[in-house]
C-alpha cells in the first residue's frame, strides 16, 4: 500500500496555529493561577495581622481588666498622662497587695504594664525605663475623641485601637469597676 503525500502531512506534528493557540491557552492557565496564588498569600498576611491584633487588643483588656477589678485604690490619668496605676489584692490565703501601672506612649503608640511590690512607687517611665515593661499591644492609637484611660470613680474607662498595618483596625471600648470596698487601699505607696 503506497502512502499519498497529503496522509504524510497530517501526521507531521502541530501546525504554527494550533502551538501559538496552546501557549495562549497555557499563559492564560499559569497567570490565573499565579493570580489565586499571590490573592491567597495577601490575605493570609492580612488575616495573620487581625488575628495578631485582635490578640493584642483582647490581652491587653484583660490585663487592665484584671488589675482594676482587684484593686483596693485607682489613680486618674489624664490626657497629658496616660498613665493608670492600681493597688491590686493578691488572690489566694495569703494575698499580698502589689502595685500595677498601664502606660500608652504616644510616640511609639505602645501600651505596656509594670508591676511591682507595694512601697516601690511607679513613675512616669523615662522612654528606657518603658522599654523595660512588659508590652501588651502595639501600633494602638486613643480612639478619636475620648482618653484611651480615664476614670470615673472606682470604674476605669477604656477607649484603644489596634490598627495593624494590614487587616482589621480592633476597637476596645469598655469599662471595668473594681470588686474591692472603697477606701481599703493607699495608692500613696503605689504613686510617686
Amino acid at each position: 500500500m503506497r502512502i499519498s503525500p497529503d496522509s504524510a502531512r497530517r501526521d507531521d506534528g502541530f501546525t504554527l496555529i494550533e502551538l501559538i493557540i496552546y501557549s495562549a491557552l497555557l499563559l492564560l492557565v499559569m497567570g490565573l493561577t499565579g493570580s489565586i496564588l499571590i490573592n491567597g498569600m495577601t490575605n493570609q498576611a492580612r488575616i495573620t495581622e487581625t488575628a495578631v491584633a485582635t490578640s493584642e487588643a483582647q490581652v491587653a483588656a484583660e490585663s487592665i481588666g484584671n488589675g482594676v477589678r482587684n484593686a483596693q485604690a485607682i489613680s486618674s490619668p489624664t490626657a497629658a498622662s496616660p498613665f493608670l496605676v492600681v493597688l491590686t489584692v493578691g488572690r489566694g490565703e495569703n494575698a499580698t497587695p502589689s502595685c500595677q501601672a498601664w502606660y500608652y506612649s504616644a510616640a511609639a503608640r505602645e501600651l505596656r504594664t509594670t508591676t511591682t511590690s507595694p512601697g516601690t512607687r511607679i513613675a512616669v517611665p523615662s522612654s528606657s525605663q518603658f522599654a523595660t515593661w512588659t508590652l501588651l499591644a502595639e501600633d494602638v492609637d486613643p480612639v478619636s475623641g475620648t482618653l484611651m484611660l480615664n476614670t470615673a470613680g472606682r470604674t476605669v474607662n477604656v477607649a484603644y485601637a489596634v490598627e495593624p498595618d494590614q487587616g482589621a483596625t480592633q476597637v476596645i471600648q469598655t469599662s471595668f469597676t473594681s470588686r474591692q470596698p472603697a477606701g481599703t487601699g493607699d495608692l500613696g505607696q503605689c504613686v510617686l
